[in-house]
């Protein structure tokens, strides 16, 4: 069985980018993505490309139905994402650079 990354789905999904073949091939086999990665499609296609929730959780659901399978997260596997989320989200905070880029330019 494949785990596959929030991304690799994405690049599917998206259709138009490189890995989307490779992907496709990939998902002939049973595949897993965390629920915590399938978060991530969600947030990466209805935020940034302002696709429509409804039409998100469908495309989810037909991976499903071909044999992905989406595992659930614990309480501490959220968090635990969430705040690595936090920690290296590349936007500024208070004009400041965020804290990915810092910790790049401490070392």
């Amino acid at each position: 069985m494949t785990v596959l990354d929030a991304y690799t789905v994405i690049a599917y999904l998206r259709g138009g980018e490189a890995a989307s073949g490779e992907v496709r091939e990939l998902l002939r086999a049973p595949t897993i993505l965390s629920a915590v990665n399938a978060a991530e499609v969600a947030d990466q296609l209805v935020r940034i490309d302002d696709n429509d929730p409804d039409g998100v959780e469908i495309r989810l659901a037909t991976l499903e139905v071909g044999g992905m399978t989406i595992a659930p997260a614990t309480h501490s596997q959220a968090v635990a994402a969430g705040s690595l989320r936090a920690l290296l989200q590349p936007t500024h905070v208070r004009g400041e650079p965020s804290r990915l880029f810092r910790c790049r330019h401490r070392a």
